[in-house]
């Protein structure tokens, strides 16, 4: 299935996230690249392969894509896709090299601030954030994976370069603050929030969800 769309706008070429692929269409949607993204080991209990996992047994597993936008980086403008595979990692990719199949995965691998997309519903969009930086802010359900391995509820990060890779880091943190907002752990499984898109006004980002009223309440409502 086709699962997300961007389109450069400065070439009006197409790229669209789907399982286990990501497609590069001309203006044309003449299609001119597809790279295969999955299906790789995994187990949800496990990191990314570079992370032993001996105690689980890994199978076949779908990579479906949650996230796909564009880096308007300075020196290359870069295809930015998030996957369900190792915990909702992120890859970047040459936006005008698909064919290379040339990639980075985006670290650090074991730390909250990387796992970025979920197998539930999952939302995210680049805009500027904090200290004007160009940050994506994104939501994700929790998916019932082990709760050590979960992404914040919703977050803002940017991408910076590191040890000649990528990895993100929050758009702001303190020993007692960071930019994202998370759900007491003992609620995350029974208290769902899904998010449906997410948009940047003015100098505040929102999500549209649908949620259970309370704790208590099995009454649902729109926010």
């Amino acid at each position: 299935p086709m699962q997300r769309v961007v389109v450069f706008n400065k070439t009006r070429e197409v790229y669209v996230g789907a399982r286990n692929s990501i497609y590069h269409f001309d203006s044309d949607l003449r299609l001119k690249d597809k790279v295969s993204t999955g299906p790789k080991l995994d187990n949800i209990n496990c990191l990314h392969p570079s992370y032993p996992c001996e105690e689980h047994q890994k199978k076949p597993t779908d990579d479906d894509t949650r996230i796909l936008d564009v880096i308007h980086h300075p020196d290359l403008p870069l295809l930015l896709s998030c996957g369900t595979l190792y915990q909702g990692l992120c890859q970047v990719r040459p936006l005008l090299d698909m064919a290379s199949n040339h990639f980075s995965w985006v670290k650090p691998y074991n730390e909250t601030v990387g796992f970025t997309a979920g197998r539930e519903s999952t939302v995210a969009f680049l805009t500027n954030g904090y200290g004007g930086n160009p940050s994506l802010f994104s939501a994700v359900t929790y998916d019932d994976r082990p709760l050590e391995y979960t992404p914040d509820s919703v977050s803002s990060k940017v991408l910076v370069t590191r040890d000649g890779g990528f990895a993100w880091e929050y758009s702001h943190s303190s020993d007692v603050t960071f930019t994202g907002v998370n759900f007491d752990n003992n609620f995350k499984p029974n208290y769902k929030v899904e998010y449906f898109t997410g948009f940047a006004y003015e100098d505040f980002a929102y999500f549209l969800t649908t949620q259970r009223i309370s704790i208590e309440s099995e009454n649902y409502e729109t926010r």
